[in-house]
């Protein structure tokens, strides 16, 4: 069976991205730029990202930057699921593989912040490489193709706002957890008992 194209996995990637848009909240995972880079090269099985020149052939400087600009965000439905643009690919060998290892990576590690960012867009459909001219004289070209797509809407501010954002955010997110960790077990239960007997107003709401 035949490899498909690099686009189809970036297009099924891109199909995924829009789905996030279905969220008001997006956030990113505790996770740094080069740990998740090394780890999407590694995910290509033995022999499918073999050294083109210099470098191997899914070393792409502007997968990267896509990689490092989204690859790494996470959101949730309303049922509370928890989701990633590489979940559920299904394109063909090797980009399952790679993709499979990607959500894994991104489903199990923690959130560490909301996710914003300041562009509109991310990665570029493609790019041309100039290859000099050819026997017959004429200037060769190769065409590239790369992961692409457009930042959710909730999720794109301005870059001087992003500090800010952030910073509040992750207030509200310690605040609230440091209040959630000084309730007691028996208050607890003195609620649920209140609101099953019908003591406390509107408690069953």
């Amino acid at each position: 069976m035949s490899t498909p194209a690099f686009s189809v996995f970036a297009d099924a990637v891109q199909k995924s991205l829009v789905r996030s848009c279905e969220s008001n909240i997006h956030f990113e995972i505790d996770l740094t730029v080069e740990e998740f880079w090394e780890s999407y090269l590694a995910a290509f099985p033995e022999g499918t990202n073999k050294i083109y020149r210099e470098r191997r052939e899914f070393d792409c400087t502007c997968c990267k930057r896509f990689l490092r600009d989204i690859g790494r965000m996470v959101w949730f439905d309303f049922a509370g699921v928890r989701h990633n643009i590489w979940e559920s690919i299904q394109v063909g060998e090797p980009y399952d593989t790679v993709a499979g290892v990607l959500d894994r990576m991104v489903s199990s590690t923690s959130i560490r912040t909301i996710y914003l960012h300041h562009t509109a867009d991310v990665g570029a459909e493609s790019t041309v490489e100039d290859l000099g001219p050819g026997l017959d004289g004429k200037t060769q070209v190769k065409t590239w193709n790369h992961f692409n797509g457009l930042i959710p809407p909730q999720s794109l501010k301005s870059e001087d706002e992003i500090p800010t954002i952030r910073s509040e955010a992750e207030g509200r997110a310690l605040s609230l957890s440091k209040a959630m960790q000084s309730i007691e077990s028996h208050a607890i239960t003195q609620v649920l008992g209140m609101i099953e007997a019908k003591d406390l107003y509107r408690g069953d709401q």
